[in-house]
């Protein structure tokens, strides 16, 4: 990881990790809009689990038992900040080394099947290559009032 990237990455993480701390306090152990119209509906009762919830009510229900809710909220809180942050770096390192290995620029030393190498720009005067039908033409060339249009 570049020097640049650690200037912004470390205070941004630490910023989140402050508000994970702080915040997980206010998490509400009241139901959510969607429970709370279920119970008023009278339908709460149909609720089916389709999985476990690893965190359910914002904390970690493990911990609770022997450290209290207080502390088992902080460390669910955290938990998700970093496993968050680590999701979005590791993600980001996987397109980035894509982009890298994707990144084909053209070496002029390397031979190619074309006499031209791509976007490079042709002698005046010297006749356009044939492109393939349907095929855009390349903004960057310049135009050439001495060659015919086909």
């Amino acid at each position: 990881m570049t020097r640049s990237a650690l200037r912004w990455l470390v205070p941004l993480a630490a910023v989140a990790l402050v508000l994970a701390v702080g915040l997980a306090h206010l998490a509400s152990s009241k139901p959510d809009g969607l429970e709370h119209v279920a119970h008023q509906q009278g339908f709460a009762h149909q609720e089916k689990t389709t999985a476990a919830a690893p965190m359910p009510d914002y904390e970690v229900s493990a911990l609770r038992r022997f450290v209290g809710r207080p502390v088992a909220r902080t460390v669910a809180g955290l938990a998700g900040v970093l496993l968050t942050f680590g999701l979005v770096l590791g993600v980001g390192k996987v397109l980035a080394r894509r982009r890298r290995t994707s990144d084909h620029r053209v070496d002029p030393s390397e031979p190619t099947d074309s006499p031209v190498a791509p976007g490079a720009p042709r002698a005046p005067g010297a006749p356009r290559a044939p492109e393939a039908p349907g095929a855009p033409e390349d903004p960057r060339a310049p135009e050439d009032p001495g060659t015919p249009e086909a």
